[in-house]
């Protein structure tokens, strides 16, 4: 059973119950206040859930606990070197689901129910705190998607029967759309990026270049780079691994980098992608976003009429249906359809 208790001091509810894991009386606050009826009643209810839940799990073994076995399965499971970005992306979206099943007291796959699904998408897209922070609904489905993923895990070792987070049926919300930067606008973005700090120059002067995307702009100047053939490796994400000639501005400027010493082009911070984000806000662009600039190479390279097949080669597209969702062809650029009748 779990209780509703009031400790001095606290004007919130604290809950009472017995860790299914470690079989000790855990307390924690409800961050629900004792003297508001609607929080109250609130609280009563995460009282409710816990009991039954806890009733639900008495026979369950320890180790079918969500905590006991998928940290260790993610370790294991995408622990090659190549797979390392995918394992930490892993363990951020393991770390919110942490948070939302401890908060209802969801320890083990047979205590989660597939309305706890719908409860997790709208709970991910408000919640804001030390350990989470909100998103939108694009990738709240996407960390569904991924705990789905570890649920089949689940049911394969015997600890569920079935798998909540199938058959859905949640539909994405349509994207924002990324449009191409402009020549004044990118001489505007350098001047901007000479007072930040130097791996966004750089990580910029590659994608603009090259059409990468951010991640990929951290080349290694001794094993990607062949000075002989004068051309450059990218990784990009799936283990998408392709070599194009360098673009001749960006042979002076890895030629620059390797002679003050650097070893790779440029090193990212983990929140890369906020920065830029806060920085296209600063400069007042804030319909940009870094990808923009694969999109703005591979527009550039349909308007000047480079062939499909040798455009999806410099950028390290597989599919010519995802590289034609790039290409932002505006009206002006359609004149060359005008051909003459006779």
């Amino acid at each position: 059973m779990a209780f509703l208790v009031s400790r001095k001091g606290s004007p919130y509810w604290q809950l009472r119950f017995i860790d299914a894991v470690s079989g000790q009386w855990t307390q924690k606050s409800t961050k629900m206040r004792t003297a508001n009826r609607d929080e109250t009643n609130k609280a009563k209810d995460l009282r409710d859930r816990y009991s039954i839940r806890q009733r639900a799990c008495q026979s369950e073994p320890a180790a079918a606990a969500w905590s006991a076995w998928l940290p260790e399965y993610i370790d294991v499971r995408w622990g090659g070197s190549e797979s390392t970005e995918t394992k930490n992306r892993y363990h951020s979206v393991w770390r919110n689901w942490r948070v939302f099943l401890e908060q209802n007291g969801c320890l083990f796959p047979r205590q989660f129910t597939r309305s706890a699904v719908f409860d997790f998408l709208k709970w991910r897209q408000r919640e804001t705190g030390p350990f989470v922070r909100r998103c939108g609904r694009n990738t709240a489905i996407f960390e569904i998607k991924v705990f789905g993923m570890w649920f089949d895990e689940a049911v394969r070792r015997g600890f569920c029967e079935t798998n909540p987070c199938r058959q859905l049926g949640l539909s994405k919300d349509q994207p924002r759309e990324k449009p191409e930067i402009p020549v004044n606008d990118i001489a505007l973005i350098e001047q901007e990026l000479t007072n930040e700090p130097e791996w966004m120059l750089i990580s910029f002067k590659i994608a603009i270049l090259h059409g990468v995307r951010l991640r990929a702009t951290q080349v290694d100047l001794v094993k990607d780079v062949d000075w002989e053939s004068l051309t450059v490796t990218f990784h990009e994400k799936g283990h998408n691994v392709y070599t194009v000639p360098m673009h001749p501005e960006l042979t002076r400027l890895f030629s620059t980098l390797k002679e003050a010493g650097h070893g790779k082009a440029c090193v990212l911070p983990i929140n890369a992608s906020r920065i830029w984000m806060r920085f296209f806000r600063r400069i007042k662009r804030p319909n940009y976003c870094f990808h923009c600039c694969r999109v703005t190479v591979i527009t550039r390279l349909a308007r000047n009429r480079v062939p499909e097949n040798l455009a999806m080669k410099f950028v390290g597209h597989r599919s010519t249906e995802v590289h034609r969702a790039y290409q932002k062809i505006q009206p002006g650029d359609l004149t060359l359809c005008h051909l003459p009748v006779s």
